[in-house]
Order: C-alpha cells, then sequence, then structure tokens
C-alpha cells in the first residue's frame, strides 16, 4: 500500500462520505516527507521496512457552500518473521499515520495559511496517551490482531496497559513532537513560511506564522501576531504578555 492509494481509497472516502461532488484537483506523491520525518525506519526484529508520503487536493460541496482541501499522510510498513508448523514466513503490516488536512471555502484555502499554521505548530502529544499508543502497536504487531476475540477482552487488555513510559519510549515521544514541527515546517515552506522569534518566558526559540510584523508570549505559553504597531495585549490583561524577538 501507498500513501497516495490510502489517501485516495481509505482516508478521504471514509472521512468525507457526507459530501456531495467530491473531486480530487491533485495527486501528488511526496517521497521527501517521510525522510524529512523519520519514518519507515527498519524495526528491530523486522525484516524490512518503507513508507511513502502524499498529499492530495479536493473540492466537495459541504451544506451548499464549495470548499477546497489538502491532505497530507505517510504510509508505513514493517514485517516481522512468524514460525509456523510449515516454516517461517513474513507478516507485513501497512499502517497509515502523519495524517493532516486544512480545509477552507474554495478560494481560500491559500489564504488561510497563517491559521493553519499557528495550529500545526501549537500542537502537542500528551505523553501518557502516547504510551498506550506505543504499546498498543507494539502488542498488535506481537501478537495479531486476529488473536483479540472479543470487545470485552480488548477493552479490558487496552485498560491494563501501563500508560507509564519508559526511557526509550520517552526517546520516541520526543522524536514523535519533533515530527509534528516538521509536519508544519513542510506545510509552511509549501506556502507563506513561518518567523522565528525567541521566546523570553520559554527561554527558546519558537516558529510563528510568517507575514506579521509584531509579536507576543505570556506565562501561559500563549502567542499573540499582529499587523498593528498600535496594539498592546497587556491593555484589559492580567497576564505578563512580553514582545518576541525576530531571529
Amino acid at each position: 500500500m501507498t500513501a497516495q492509494y490510502a489517501l485516495r481509497n481509505i482516508i478521504i472516502p471514509k472521512q468525507r462520505n457526507r459530501v456531495a461532488n467530491l473531486k480530487v484537483i491533485k495527486d501528488e506523491n511526496l517521497p521527501e516527507l517521510p525522510l524529512a520525518l523519520g519514518a519507515g525506519k527498519q524495526a528491530q526484529g523486522s525484516g524490512m521496512s518503507g513508507a511513502t508520503g502524499a498529499k492530495f487536493r479536493v473540492s466537495y460541496m459541504e451544506n451548499g457552500i464549495p470548499m477546497e482541501e489538502e491532505f497530507y499522510a505517510v504510509c508505513e510498513q514493517f514485517s516481522f518473521q512468524v514460525q509456523s508448523m510449515f516454516g517461517t514466513f513474513y507478516n507485513t503490516i501497512w499502517y497509515v499515520d502523519y495524517i493532516f488536512s486544512f480545509k477552507a471555502e474554495f478560494g481560500k484555502l491559500q489564504s488561510n495559511t497563517k491559521v493553519f499554521q499557528t495550529i500545526t505548530s501549537s500542537f502537542k502529544l500528551n505523553p501518557h496517551w502516547y504510551a498506550k499508543y506505543s504499546n498498543l502497536i507494539e502488542y498488535m504487531a506481537q501478537q495479531q490482531i486476529k488473536q483479540i476475540h472479543s470487545v470485552g477482552e480488548f477493552s479490558q487488555m487496552l485498560s491494563h496497559m501501563s500508560d507509564q513510559i519508559s526511557a526509550e519510549k520517552m526517546q520516541q515521544f520526543e522524536s514523535r513532537g519533533d515530527v509534528y514541527d516538521k509536519v508544519s515546517q513542510k506545510f509552511s515552506d509549501n506556502t507563506l513560511g513561518i518567523d522565528r522569534y525567541f521566546d523570553p518566558h520559554e527561554g527558546r526559540e519558537v516558529e510563528l506564522p510568517s507575514g506579521y510584523n509584531h509579536a507576543w508570549s505570556n506565562n501561559n505559553g500563549e502567542y499573540i501576531v499582529s499587523d498593528n504597531p498600535n496594539f498592546n495585549p497587556n491593555v484589559g490583561s492580567n497576564l505578563d504578555w512580553r514582545p518576541l524577538e525576530r531571529k
């Protein structure tokens, strides 16, 4: 399975099955996307692995309004050995990950880039959820989904999975966080780009949507960008907003 096949035949039909006049405007293979995300690396004990990336732009009617939407996805695969009475064979599992989409009224997708960039730049994973997610993927790969005979057994198994995250899992979690940053950067590179600032509250570099002349942050990790030179978020606020220095 490829990312293009998964988007065309699985993801988009399932997620947009209630819209009318769905049409694919553009179908693009993105081999650089899984490379940038570090996807498809060979896992321990697997015989082979790989990944493909793709981007689709579609149009449709939703509630009588013409819409335009862009989908991104990566399809990864890995194989593992299985011993049987007939000898050794390989099971190959494909799964689709890093799925993003951005939609707007037809003709306004490009002009909403700043909003989309803000959304992807601020996305953060819950480490305890990620621990369960990782354990579940490992369980399915090792035991095979067909061995889970009932919904009750599956639910009980999931509830007993640890939500504690090991050092190895934490490294994977942090790497996954970096992946979303790279997805954000990739989308930005294809559209309007980003600006980099130094956040005095966080003491680190942050990425915010480009095209604005002023930016502020507060001690809650929130950001405001504006083109108005007279705008001051401290006015009428009980938070400590500080201007950011562009790098």
